[in-house]
């Protein structure tokens, strides 16, 4: 499974194009992501990812390029309290000069090349946008001492998202896409408010997804991922998180039940400065653990911009070795 843009200093180098440019047009940026099939050689590729801020900036975060080859930084919006909310409106993403690109380029992905290559979409939970939306740290204190706020921007963010799932099934012609769940952590949040401002929202949303005929995979690579409440609450058709982390061994085979399970293979240090041979061998432990069933070999996150492209092309010359056994 390819991460949208992980490796992007190989791939802008070979298009020519930076993630500034990208950010702006859909044509370069769905230049950009095509770019990958050939540099990587994976076999997929997503129309998304690294675009956090994507959906932020059109509920008023501010985008800065300190350098037009990396991902943006931003400036919290100006949302404070219970009126500021109020009057934000649902968005529509398709209206949005910054968000609609992605939609955009995803469809001429699919023109290129979907007839063999799957093109996912991509977008984050609620909580995950509204981390950009408000900064991070606003984001837990208004967990805890303006939850009602909270509570009603996140719905309104979920109200954008099923508009962004209904674009990229009708106008893009997507039939799969990847959710970004990484803040359902036990390291970063209570499992109470977890379910509240986490897991609740995105199952409206998820639900919407469904019922477009999207299929959904949902991505945790966080070290102590709530993975069983993802599962239990979202039921999406694929979960995605880090072989290493904690709670995903062997008797999450249970949890995932009929799903396909996408094995994240450590990308901080393993892919991105181990050695080929590690690499190998982490590839068959985590098939060996999991053993017999749909199973995606992954970057567990996206990889950094440096990694070595012998390194992630690794991941696909393992798989491959592995299916002709």
């Amino acid at each position: 499974m390819y991460q949208h843009l992980g490796g992007m200093k190989h791939v802008q180098q070979v298009a020519g194009i930076s993630i500034q440019e990208a950010y702006f047009d859909p044509k370069k940026f769905a230049q950009l992501s095509l770019t990958a099939l050939d540099v990587f050689g994976y076999d997929n590729v997503m129309a998304g990812w690294g675009d956090l801020l994507m959906e932020a900036q059109a509920f008023g975060a501010k985008l800065a390029f300190s350098n037009r080859n990396n991902y943006p930084n931003s400036e919290p919006a100006s949302i404070r309290d219970m009126e500021s909310v109020e009057r934000l409106d649902p968005i529509d993403p398709f209206d949005d000069p910054i968000w609609s690109v992605p939609i955009k380029a995803a469809r001429l992905m699919v023109q290129d090349v979907g007839k063999d290559t799957m093109v996912l979409g991509c977008t984050s939970s609620p909580f995950v946008v509204a981390s950009g939306i408000l900064g991070y740290e606003n984001l837990m204190v208004w967990q805890m001492l303006q939850p009602e706020e909270l509570a009603k921007l996140l719905l309104r963010v979920a109200d954008s998202l099923k508009m962004l799932g209904v674009r990229l099934a009708n106008y893009s012609g997507l039939d799969a896409i990847f959710i970004s769940g990484g803040l359902a952590d036990a390291e970063q949040n209570t499992i109470e408010m977890c379910m509240r401002f986490d897991l609740e929202p995105l199952r409206g949303v998820v639900e919407e997804f469904r019922s477009l005929g999207l299929r959904t995979i949902v991505h945790n690579c966080s070290y102590a991922p709530f993975l069983k409440e993802q599962i239990t609450i979202l039921d999406p058709r694929a979960i995605h998180f880090w072989v290493g982390a904690r709670g995903a061994s062997d008797h999450m085979v249970s949890e995932i039940g009929r799903r396909t399970l996408v094995a994240g293979i450590d990308h901080q240090n393993l892919i991105y400065q181990g050695s080929l041979d590690e690499i190998e061998v982490a590839v068959m432990k985590a098939v060996k653990l999991f053993g017999d069933r749909r199973t995606i070999i992954a970057p567990a996150c996206e990889l950094p911009s440096d990694t070595p492209v012998e390194n992630a092309r690794e991941l696909v010359q393992v798989c491959e070795r592995i299916a002709t056994r």
